[in-house]
């Protein structure tokens, strides 16, 4: 029996409360939705279903305060930045590669319910001592350096002060202050039943939310463990039971030490590989049992998710990562236009004067892209200007030299800040107008438009001086941008299941295949960018 249809069973064997008035918290959405079907299986006629959620999901729901996108955290943060006074003349463009990794060092921080303050100050405090130390003066960068890392900590109380007026923040700052208000935010719900299922390896701040719950409402808490491996868990659980005050552990199972395995691991060199090397273990699976159904893959390297996708036939698989948006032919049009301005700009400099000049590399790409082939060229005429191209022979090309250029088929790239935004929106427009609306390339440039607006809107309502860098400029096109994706038609219900490694929390296959389960991969790299010191960290 899997873990999620013995949880069913947990849930329905209490007939004293009304399943409706039940809350199921779990570790991811996959594993909400599998539940569900286990409590039909297991009651064998309708019902009401539970309340069940993720657990991200339920802590943001119980915090009255509004989870930000991570653009808006660092356009407000560089806001309060520029209020210290050695760093007024910094410019945007400089302040983002610090900007991502300190919002991730405070979101660790206060994840784990750690005194950021007193971290900061002690990095400031050692910082300080090995850049002064033994030297009577100090140079224009060495006295910078000092400051930023003495004025993290005003930094860090400023910020979140700002945030939490705005009733808003990031997912630490919501956990933390959920974790320190439960008494005040656990009114938001009124079920009568509680119960934490599958969780595991959880910060201090997810703790202290299940604890009051456990105190206070009698919150139930069941582990997804086996004894097969009670050795490699029992110092975490241990933990878990000191902390939630738990007599018992419910939830350890005895099955993977009783029922039948064949594991078998296989070393191949490349990752295309990999993908064969799994299909036809999945055609196996199907023959000999009929169906996939009950069968996992697993990408711990999702990046392979493509080519898999371009090999095998997921008609009927369930897949929830979807199709990256960055990977099709009009993101990659776009990313070419955005490097060709920004080479243009780059020779402008070099050269010291304004005639605009495209390297021709970039010409290629853009003229080889396959939207612009199919909405300017015939086979032929596209065979005929490639040819002209590259037999000019030039490094660098004037607009006006290309030769055979149809009219509107390179956009005015001279243009800067929201002017050049709006062309690239006009350039999409008339592009989707060549293509019919059921065409899976016009769904691709309609998207595209939708984050060039966001782009806009963005650009426009910022104060930032120099929001016309085209640096700055696709750094807010890439993060409005790289998270779309294209979902996939699959059967949730039955056929492969495609997921990532964290899907797999809670859940119950009869076959896995995990593909990349390499050193670097799994377990990751330990190396990783952070303002904070090892040993202060530790």
């Amino acid at each position: 029996m899997t873990f999620l249809a013995e949880l069913a069973n947990h849930i329905l064997e209490n007939k004293g409360i009304p399943i409706h008035e039940v809350a199921v918290i779990l570790p991811n959405k996959r594993a909400a939705k599998l539940l569900q079907q286990s409590l039909i299986r297991e009651s064998g006629k309708p019902i009401f279903s539970p309340a069940i959620f993720a657990i991200d999901n339920f802590i943001e729901s119980l915090s009255p305060n509004k989870k930000l996108p991570k653009l808006s955290l660092l356009i407000k943060l560089f806001s309060i930045y520029k209020e210290l006074d050695f760093a007024k003349e910094k410019k945007f463009v400089d302040f983002i590669s610090w900007g991502e990794i300190f919002l991730h060092d405070i979101n660790d921080i206060d994840m784990q319910l750690a005194d950021a303050t007193q971290i900061f100050k002690n990095i400031g405090e050692i910082k300080e001592l090995e850049t002064s130390f033994g030297k009577e003066t100090l140079t224009a960068n060495q006295t910078y350096y000092i400051n930023f890392y003495t004025h993290l900590k005003d930094i860090y109380v400023n910020f979140t002060e700002a945030l939490l007026k705005e009733n808003s923040g990031y997912d630490g700052l919501l956990y933390r202050d959920v974790a320190e208000n439960m008494s005040k935010y656990a009114q938001h719900y009124h079920y009568k039943r509680y119960i934490f299922a599958g969780l595991s390896t959880l910060s201090l701040s997810e703790i202290k939310i299940i604890q009051y719950y456990r105190e206070n409402f009698n919150a139930e808490i069941y582990f997804d463990y086996d004894v097969l491996y009670a050795e490699h868990y029992k110092t975490a659980l241990d933990k878990l039971k000191i902390h939630l005050n738990l007599d018992t552990v419910k939830g350890i199972s005895n099955h993977f030490a009783t029922v039948k395995k064949t594991i078998t691991q296989v070393g191949i060199s490349k990752k295309i590989s990999q993908i064969y090397y799994a299909i036809d273990k999945l055609n196996e699976i199907k023959e000999s049992q009929g169906n996939l159904n009950n069968t996992a893959l697993v990408f711990a390297d999702e990046s392979l998710l493509l080519p898999f996708i371009h090999s095998f036939d997921c008609s009927e698989a369930n897949l929830t990562m979807g199709f990256p948006l960055k990977e099709t032919s009009a993101y990659i049009l776009l990313q070419t236009i955005l490097d060709m301005v920004k080479n243009e700009n780059r020779f402008k400099e070099i050269q010291n004067n304004n005639e605009p000049l495209f390297y021709h590399k970039d010409l290629l790409s853009y003229f080889q892209n396959p939207i612009i082939k199919h909405c300017y060229f015939t086979d032929i005429s596209h065979k005929e200007f490639i040819n002209n191209l590259t037999n000019s022979n030039r490094i660098f090309i004037k607009r006006e030299d290309i030769s055979g250029l149809p009219s509107q088929t390179l956009p005015d790239l001279e243009k800067t800040g929201c002017d050049f935004v709006i062309t690239l929106i006009e350039f999409y427009i008339n592009l989707i107008s060549k293509y019919d609306n059921l065409s899976p390339i016009f769904q691709h440039i309609n998207l595209i438009i939708n984050g060039l607006k966001e782009t806009l809107v963005v650009l426009e309502t910022i104060s930032i001086e120099d929001y016309s860098d085209i640096k700055v400029i696709e750094y807010v096109i890439h993060d409005n941008l790289n998270n779309f994706t294209i979902p996939f038609k699959g059967d949730f219900d039955q056929g492969l299941q495609i997921m990532g490694l964290l899907e797999t929390r809670g859940l119950d296959f009869e076959n896995v295949i995990m593909l990349s389960v390499n050193e670097g991969i799994l377990p990751k790299g330990k190396t990783e960018n952070s303002l904070i010191l090892y040993n202060v960290k530790k």
